[in-house]
């Protein structure tokens, strides 16, 4: 089974991409876009693995401790380099906590996390120069999941195999402290 650990998002990220999806081929471009229910920021991606190691990776993951914190989408990029696109990216920033867990919790048997944490827009099936931006986008990240991923002829198709929620942060008073019940 080909699987992955990732970051689902939604909301004001959702609208960007798609936002940045129509200036692509409005652009000229002709492009694979990301489906909105596909987006996500890859944590670490496995390939093909075992049922066995399925079991073991959601084992691991279970025992993963964090509480929710904001991440930033800032800024996109293109894969594997601006002068020949294949990829249009954007930027995430602050997944430290989390990609730092994932690498604590699956290195021994797994390795690390990604190296550069990022959310797909699209594939550029033909490439118009065009100057893609996005404003700062703070998001919570409230939860990562395991998903295998399916590769079909109509685009990839994402399956949740389990999901790790993160522990929400205690409510604070305008003074810091933390309210009670």
């Amino acid at each position: 089974m080909r699987c992955f650990l990732a970051v689902p998002v939604e909301g004001s990220v959702v609208r960007e991409v798609l936002r940045l999806q129509n200036l692509a081929e409005s652009s000229g471009c002709l492009i694979k876009p990301v489906k909105p229910e596909n987006l996500h920021v890859t944590l670490k991606f496995f390939g093909e693995i075992k049922d066995e190691d399925v079991k073991e990776i959601l084992k691991l993951c279970s025992a993963i401790r964090l509480e929710e914190f904001e991440i930033l989408f800032r800024g996109v990029g293109f894969f594997p380099s601006e002068k020949a696109p294949r990829v249009l990216w954007i930027g995430v920033e602050g997944l430290e906590p989390l990609l730092e867990a994932v690498t604590n919790a699956l290195r021994s048997k797994f390795g690390s996390a990604a190296d550069k944490p990022h959310l797909t827009v699209c594939r550029f099936r033909k490439y118009v120069p065009f100057s893609p931006s996005v404003p700062e986008i703070r998001y919570t990240v409230k939860k990562f999941s395991l998903y295998s991923s399916t590769l079909t002829p109509g685009g990839p198709i994402y399956r949740e195999i389990g999901s790790f929620e993160l522990s929400r942060k205690p409510s604070r008073n305008i003074h810091g402290e933390v309210r009670e019940g």
